[in-house]
């Protein structure tokens, strides 16, 4: 979860830095295609990269083509909306999804919550965007961090993934 639109430093020093941290992972992949990754791109990210190191996203785009990096979505506009109304939350995830898969020329895979805020309605939304999954915080599950079904408030469901390092993404379970 790359995001080159911190308030902590100047344009040009995040211009100038943050491309070398995604060259790196890049390049890492790229040495080693046994692995695979999943990779979320802000939109804000994105349209900087298109303007400050194009090279970063075809790098990404070359490894999408070799299946060893999976594309993410995630909301258009940072997490402020999910202090909005749910139909806000909503339009913003449409609209970071539509808005990746045009620019990464690539379906996506999951949707990254920001500040990974879950809400019942996330099941639904995940729905609405076309994606499988979403990453959510493991807190409540002590050592059991399989996957798992998250129940929105309509009965959609959707797969939540904890975050965490020892994840395994083939054993689901009812939460």
């Amino acid at each position: 979860h790359p995001n080159m639109n911190y308030d902590r430093s100047v344009r040009s020093v995040i211009w100038e830095k943050f491309p070398q941290f995604y060259r790196l992972y890049l390049n890492y992949m790229w040495e080693r295609p046994e692995l695979k990754s999943h990779m979320q791109l802000p939109t804000q990210t994105l349209l900087s990269l298109k303007q400050c190191a194009p090279d970063v996203l075809e790098l990404a785009q070359a490894l999408h083509a070799r299946d060893q990096v999976r594309f993410m979505g995630t909301f258009f506009s940072e997490p402020l909306t999910q202090c909005m109304d749910g139909m806000s939350v909503l339009d913003a995830a449409e609209l970071g999804c539509e808005f990746a898969r045009r620019e990464l020329g690539a379906e996506l895979e999951g949707f990254f919550l920001q500040e990974i805020a879950y809400t019942p309605a996330v099941p639904y939304m995940i729905d609405r965007v076309g994606v499988g999954w979403t990453i959510f915080h493991d807190w409540d599950f002590g050592n059991d961090l399989h996957p798992c079904w998250l129940r929105g408030l309509d009965g959609t469901r959707c797969v939540g993934v904890p975050m965490v390092e020892h994840a395994r993404r083939n054993q689901l379970r009812e939460n």
